[in-house]
């Protein structure tokens, strides 16, 4: 099997593990099947770098004022509404009583 796969005619081992599955069938026997993996000794997965983080910190990094500039007038018009919003709570409060 590792032959096949350097030769790439199969794709057997995936990730260092290889799956292997058994039937056997015979007198008295309907079937029995055998399942498993097998780990490659010493294999060590390999670390994946996240490309979509990269483009945001790229993203960031050349776009810093806009970013700021942006996250700043995002709170600020938050508070804004969230202040608006407690006066006309307040004012319909008043009316009431």
């Amino acid at each position: 099997m590792e032959n096949s796969d350097k030769e790439k005619k199969s794709r057997y081992e995936v990730a260092g593990r290889m799956f292997y599955e058994t039937h056997a069938f015979g007198y008295m026997v309907t079937s029995f099947t055998s399942s498993g993996f097998l780990d490659r000794e010493g294999y060590v997965i390999p670390l994946l770098k996240s490309t979509k983080l990269e483009a945001i910190s790229k993203f960031y990094f050349e776009n810093q004022t806009i970013v700021m500039v942006a996250i700043s007038s995002l709170f600020i018009g938050i508070n804004v509404w969230i202040f608006s919003r407690c006066l006309r709570v307040k004012k319909n409060k008043l009316k009431k009583e």
